[in-house]
């Protein structure tokens, strides 16, 4: 799991870099949900009505078995013929094994929760054993919870390191969060011929700006050494502090939207913040 990634076409992220957010927010919430509803919801409604109409049909197999079991009980003193007998027992052990099979299938369809339920169990038990819930719950059981509250999880790039995440919840007291994210590393990626030939027309005399703007997804550090291997000379200087040197234009674009510090973005150390869908931020903005 650690060393799969999710790719968005140029873009990839380690699920591991996704997973720690987003269990760590699940978490927080569950222990901070004070809130526990006993109406039922609407899905839940839906489970149970087909999770009867389950119990009914098992019940309507176990009354036929039965009925057959009684019918050959009652005939079998009459049977004569050996052939006939041998055919009688056959069909009396197979509803013997069917009843047996029935019944168990009853048991465990009736002990089954509906997926609110399992929400309300598994709520109230992070709540009682709080920050030793590690200590309580076991792995495995983790991602039964997840399924159990979660119906999706959509990824959507934004930008090299800038990934938004949000969150469908099953629940319909949580509804629907995001998350701006950021990425702790990028991979580059193989220039393309078209960005080489943005460098051979520009990075001669276009300035800093323009040319970052233009090549929106690379840094300028990048853009040096790209022209140093294309022997591409510039022909202009400027001491521009306003560009990035180190952040790509698309990524500067949303540190400065976002409010984070250079400092924060390049070591890493920015937690995401989960909240109600807003869709505060579009690609409209951002440079292809």
């Amino acid at each position: 799991m650690n060393h799969a990634e999710l790719s968005n076409g140029q873009f990839q992220i380690p699920v591991s870099e996704i997973d720690k957010p987003f269990l760590e927010h699940f978490i927080s919430k569950l222990q901070s949900d004070g809130e526990f509803s006993d109406f039922i919801e609407q899905g839940e409604k839906e489970e149970i009505a087909v999770q009867q109409i389950q119990i009914s049909d098992i019940l309507t197999q176990i009354k036929a078995a039965e009925d057959t079991m009684r019918d050959i009980e009652a005939t079998i003193g009459q049977v004569k013929n050996p052939k006939l007998a041998k055919i009688r027992d056959e069909q009396y052990t197979a509803c013997e094994n069917d009843l047996l099979r029935l019944q168990l299938e009853l048991s465990n369809t009736q002990a089954l929760k509906t997926k609110a339920q399992e929400r309300r169990t598994f709520k109230r038990l992070m709540q009682e054993v709080g920050e030793f819930w590690e200590d309580i719950v076991k792995p495995e059981e983790v991602p039964i919870a997840v399924r159990n509250f979660v119906d999706k999880v959509v990824i959507r790039m934004l930008s090299p390191r800038f990934y938004e995440l949000t969150v469908y919840w099953s629940d319909p007291q949580w509804g629907i969060e995001e998350a701006i994210c950021v990425r702790n590393h990028h991979t580059s990626t193989n220039w393309t011929v078209t960005e080489d030939e943005i460098l051979q027309q520009d990075y001669p005399t276009m300035s800093r700006k323009e040319l970052l703007q233009k090549l929106s997804n690379r840094t300028w550090k990048t853009v040096i050494h790209r022209a140093t291997q294309l022997e591409i000379r510039r022909k202009i200087r400027e001491y521009d502090i306003d560009c990035p040197s180190l952040i790509c234009w698309n990524d500067w674009l949303l540190m400065k939207q976002y409010q984070f510090s250079q400092k924060e973005f390049l070591h890493g150390k920015i937690c995401p913040k989960f909240g109600p869908r807003h869709n505060q931020f579009t690609r409209d903005s951002l440079r292809p």
